[in-house]
């Protein structure tokens, strides 16, 4: 029997994440993961950071504190029970979420 997967808010922090892979990065977070609401919290970025996260549908906040305090706002962001953090230039394998 197999479980259905529980849709989770998934936090992801940037700054300037444009290059080498946010694009890829988003994407694949949406193919591999059951996403109720994209969360990105960003430091301001100059880059189209902001743009290409609004293109996937994400949440934007903004945080120009550190790395802990963009966590933070993420996590209070988050609405779903489990939620995932994905770093800005990770990709995510097929098999991420068996």
């Amino acid at each position: 029997m197999k479980t259905e997967l529980r849709k989770v808010d998934v936090v992801v922090i940037t700054k300037n994440s444009e290059k080498p892979c946010l694009r890829q990065c988003l994407e694949s977070i949406t193919r591999n993961i059951p996403v109720r609401q994209l969360i990105v919290v960003d430091g301001y970025s100059t880059d189209s950071t902001v743009r290409i996260a609004e293109g996937f549908g994400a949440f934007v906040l903004f945080d120009e504190g550190t790395r802990a305090t963009a966590r933070q706002r993420g996590i209070e962001a988050v609405e779903t029970p489990y939620f995932a953090f994905v770093d800005s230039d990770a990709i995510l394998r097929p098999s991420f979420c068996v």
